[in-house]
């Protein structure tokens, strides 16, 4: 007898194809970011109507649903190029956390194998699978594995830098120059208006201090009134003192 192939994707039991194929969602601004290192979340479930290919692209997609906002890959940095954002700024993959995430993607599979299986016995209502159902479990268990093996996490991430808004490039990166970034805080250096962290300001670095608008500063001051008169004691212009003045309101 001909042998049937096993289907390409995972389909739920009760799926009804989409009237249009299934698109991964861009990446959400609003995303809670986990700082590297950190445990996450297991990956959220599928739509029960989505279809979802069991591929390295399938993979990729899924861990973009979880995580997508909180990844980018940086073709030009040393290293893998993964940078992931820490709630105030993008930084080099420390400790591995995209191959952690890569990882989630198996944990996904594995339980959906079991969960099939456990439908499918239950639409049968005996305690084995049928011949097909069997190839079904089967099939889902197997991508399950090859997700889970060295090939298989090294291929999610490569699928997943093609994703639409993960890889970004160098001129992007660190490229907005009057931003500053504290701990806190990141400040637009020509108006000196504070705001929340931003991820499109791409920003890999961080000052140690934190931002305190009322926070003093007698050594500048001083340095100030010193500068404020010219050799001969006579206050120095007005355009001068406003200069220096902007550059007091910044500090």
């Amino acid at each position: 007898p001909a042998k049937t192939r096993a289907p390409a994707v995972y389909r739920p039991p009760g799926y009804k194809a989409p009237e249009t194929a299934p698109q991964s969602p861009p990446p959400q601004d609003d995303f809670n970011g986990i700082p590297p290192g950190e445990p996450v979340d297991d990956l959220p479930d599928m739509p029960e109507e989505a279809a979802i290919r069991m591929t390295d692209t399938g993979n990729a997609r899924l861990l973009s649903q979880a995580h997508g906002p909180d990844i980018r890959f940086n073709p030009t940095a040393k290293g893998e190029g993964w940078m992931l954002w820490d709630l105030t700024r993008w930084q080099p993959d420390p400790t591995n956390c995209s191959e952690k995430w890569s990882k989630e993607v198996a944990e996904y599979w594995f339980d959906k194998a079991e969960e099939y299986k456990a439908k499918a016995l239950e639409t049968l209502g005996g305690e084995t699978l049928d011949k097909d159902s069997e190839k079904v479990y089967k099939s889902i268990l197997g991508h399950a594995k090859r997700t889970e093996n060295k090939s298989g996490i090294q291929g999610t991430l490569f699928a997943l830098r093609s994703e639409p808004g993960v890889t970004v490039g160098a001129e992007q990166w660190d490229g907005k120059i009057f931003n500053l970034t504290t701990p806190t805080k990141s400040i637009d250096l020509q108006s000196g208006t504070p705001y929340e962290h931003r991820r499109d300001d791409y920003s890999t670095c961080r000052t140690n201090a934190a931002y305190d608008p009322t926070a003093q500063c007698p050594r500048w001051l001083k340095f100030l009134s010193e500068i404020m008169v010219d050799a001969a004691g006579n206050p120095r212009s007005e355009e001068h003192t406003s200069e220096l003045q902007s550059h007091h309101d910044l500090v």
